[in-house]
């Protein structure tokens, strides 16, 4: 459900489901208002879906509101000009004015939308990333013992994965930048990569060969 939710908020932004009137070929007030008042609601409910995310996947989605940002900003219409458009609304039919009048409201009305979503993701981001920080010191202080050997439950670095992989420095630098391993496994810490260390070993017995294939232009086939 909450995969929907935040599927179907996201898709908004791209394709607006808001009805045109027929009769100007444009978007009326009274609809405009109707349709933005809806994703405002549904912003409550995709803040809540993303708030029961883990860490790496907030920041995903976060990025995607960025993009999606600045796809409405790439659209054009927010930058018109009121004045200019309202002139060339009484221009001839008029249609072509009131329909780019119209489309610049709502794109102005999803723009302070996702701009709150932004902030209000950006806030839940701080809060999971203050609470990561605290599990990650605790769990970097345990360690596991396996066959007599001590291994750190959780890796840091370029260099702990490649002390951990017996790799080189740039096998292991290859490996975090082609994003091969799952969010659960490799995710970052302030501005240092982890490695859940347990879940990393569950991985490549079930892939033995997918960290092989990792080559410097990314992951071959």
């Amino acid at each position: 459900m909450g995969n929907e939710i935040i599927t179907k908020y996201l898709g908004e932004f791209s394709s607006p489901t808001v009805s045109f009137d027929g009769a100007s070929h444009s978007i009326t007030p009274m609809e405009n208002k109707s349709y933005l008042n809806r994703i405002d609601s549904m912003r409550l409910d995709f803040i809540r879906a993303i708030s029961e995310l883990p860490r790496a996947m907030q920041a995903i989605y976060f990025d995607e509101l960025v993009t999606k940002r600045n796809d409405i900003l790439k659209r054009g219409y927010v930058t018109l000009n009121s004045s200019n458009l309202l002139a060339f609304a009484e221009w001839g039919d008029g249609n072509d004015g009131r329909m780019m009048m119209s489309l610049k409201n709502l794109d102005d009305g999803l723009l302070r939308i996702i701009d709150k979503t932004i902030q209000s993701v950006k806030s839940i981001i701080g809060e999971s990333h203050e609470q990561a920080e605290i599990q990650d010191s605790r769990q970097s202080c345990q360690l596991t013992q396996e066959n007599g050997d001590v291994y750190p439950d959780v890796i840091s670095g370029t260099d702990g994965l490649k002390d951990y992989l017996g790799c080189s420095h740039n096998k292991a630098f290859d490996i975090i930048k082609s994003r091969v391993l799952p969010p659960d496994i490799q995710y970052m810490t302030g501005r240092v990569w982890k490695f859940n260390r347990k879940r990393l070993d569950e991985f490549i017995a079930k892939h033995p060969e997918a960290l092989g294939k990792v080559r410097k232009g990314g992951v071959v086939g």
